[in-house]
Order: C-alpha cells, then sequence, then structure tokens
C-alpha cells in the first residue's frame, strides 16, 4: 500500500518534525498551513531533499470547503491519503477568558475541535474499508 500523508499545521514545530520523519519513513507527505506560507515551504524543500514527493497546501482546516479541496488536491497528487495527523491548533495570543470575545472562543473552538473532526471525516472517506480504501491511522495532536 502506497503511504499518503496529510500533516495539518505542518509548517513548524510538531507538525514539520512529523514531516521530517515521514520522509525518511518513504510517505508522500502534504504539508498543511493556514498563513505562513514561507515556513511550509520551508519545510516542503527540507523533506524533498530528503526524497520524498511532497506539496504544501494552503487551507484552513476549521472550513469544510477548504477541508474538501485540500483532500481533493492530495487525491490528485499524491494518490489516496492512508495517514492524517491533525496538529493544527491555536490559541491566539494569551489573555484571560473574560477578556475572550465570542469571536475568538469560536475562531479557537473552530480550529481545534471542529477542524480535527471534519478532516477526520474525509481520511475516513478514503481510508475506511467502507468507502473502498485499505485502512489507514490518524493521529490527534495537542501541544501547550
Amino acid at each position: 500500500m502506497d503511504k499518503v500523508l496529510i500533516i495539518t499545521g505542518g509548517g513548524r514545530g510538531i507538525g514539520a518534525a512529523t514531516a521530517l520523519l515521514a520522509a525518511r519513513q518513504g510517505y508522500r507527505i502534504c504539508i498543511n498551513f493556514q498563513s505562513d506560507e514561507e515556513a511550509a515551504h520551508r519545510v516542503l524543500e527540507q523533506v524533498r531533499a530528503l526524497g520524498a514527493q511532497a506539496i504544501a497546501v494552503r487551507a484552513d482546516v476549521s472550513i469544510e470547503d477548504e477541508v474538501i479541496a485540500l483532500f481533493h488536491r492530495v487525491d490528485t497528487e499524491l494518490g489516496r491519503v492512508t495517514a492524517l495527523v491533525n496538529n493544527a491548533g491555536t490559541v491566539g495570543h494569551k489573555s484571560r477568558v473574560d477578556e475572550m470575545s465570542e469571536f475568538r472562543i469560536l475562531k479557537v473552538l473552530k480550529t481545534n475541535v471542529l477542524g480535527p473532526i471534519l478532516c477526520a471525516k474525509h481520511a475516513v472517506l478514503r481510508m475506511s474499508p467502507r468507502h473502498g480504501g485499505q485502512g489507514g491511522s490518524i493521529v490527534n495532536v495537542s501541544s501547550v
């Protein structure tokens, strides 16, 4: 089975380290990012230097249409996804909860809760034998 991995929030930190490890293990890799294109492309260059076939795709994982487009690009350019690392997350700027606006709270919840569920949904639609897949793995990451 081909190994095709999507890493959300893959442009830095745990996501970038995951991409480098996956490249060494023979995965084709999609590095997802929302805003820091430069960082994502630095990681992209590093994984390609290790011999991996890889792409970087901008998508906000909290918006299902963008998740659909992300997975479609992977389907088209790398093949059917076999692994997903839900790593994207946000806290925004540090503040007290009594100072947080409704908009900020919703953004945090959409990115950190809805985003991983949407990505898992679209991964399962490709990986599950019920949908013609051959199985796969989903890893959800959390950090400070």
